[in-house]
């Protein structure tokens, strides 16, 4: 795939979460000559080369000496920071990472114009009372709101009654001595997953009789990912 625009005029990139339908085309845009800097949180900094390298190898087949030629490039412009502090983009704009709930790292982003007007990016926003991640909390100010709206016709089942839908599947499972088979995205989805499961187990004392198995490289490699950042 082709890049449909010219690159040269882009001072810079700013990813809100590492899932790969918002980082997909970064090595596309680094082959056609961005050279600037990749600002990101810390987390998603971490999630990136993960989730690329997975792409790379799926999608177009790349041996691991290119996939890591691909991935040290990309590494060497991330620029990853904090949540809540302003840094500047260029001489007279800043930016400012905000909680997003949506997964690990995830976030909207404020920007700061030289006028100080606000313009503020949602990128893809997750709901609070989620366990493994803080909850979003709306910006002091917009002066322009750009919003993705994915799912933004839909209201989610609240975790209580997924927790109560999973203890009923476990239920059954264990009175006819079946097995449980969960598809689930490797980000996110899979770690909140394990941590519902594990809560269950807990509260029923299950550990002899529940054995899980996470059959996914890539979930393994996410999922290590959010122990190292389950302070946020």
């Amino acid at each position: 795939m082709d890049i449909e625009f010219p690159v040269k005029h882009i001072k810079a990139l700013v990813l809100t979460h590492a899932h790969i339908d918002h980082i997909g085309r970064l090595p596309w845009l680094l082959t056609a000559g961005f050279k600037g800097p990749i600002y990101c949180t810390k987390a998603t900094a971490e999630l990136v080369p993960l989730m690329l390298e997975d792409g790379l190898k799926q999608q177009l087949g790349l041996s691991y000496h290119q996939r890591q030629q691909v991935l040290n490039v990309i590494k060497k412009q991330l620029r990853p920071h904090n949540y809540q502090q302003w840094l500047p983009l260029g001489k007279q704009c800043y930016l400012c990472f905000q909680p997003a709930g949506h997964i690990l790292g995830s976030a909207y982003v404020e920007f700061k114009l030289p006028n100080h007007e606000i313009i503020v990016f949602s990128g893809d926003l997750g709901p609070s009372n989620t366990p493994l991640l803080p909850d979003p909390k709306p910006p002091k100010r917009a002066d322009y709101l750009f919003i993705e709206s994915t799912y933004g016709n839909k209201e989610h089942e609240d975790i209580a009654t997924r927790t109560e839908r999973l203890n009923a599947i476990i239920d059954h499972a264990l009175q006819d001595g079946g097995v449980i088979l969960i598809p689930a995205f490797s980000v996110g989805r899979t770690q909140e997953l394990l941590f519902d499961i594990e809560q269950l187990i807990r509260q029923r004392d299950l550990s002899s009789s529940l054995p899980i198995i996470l059959d996914s490289p890539l979930a393994k490699r996410v999922t290590k990912t959010y122990r190292r950042f389950k302070k946020l």
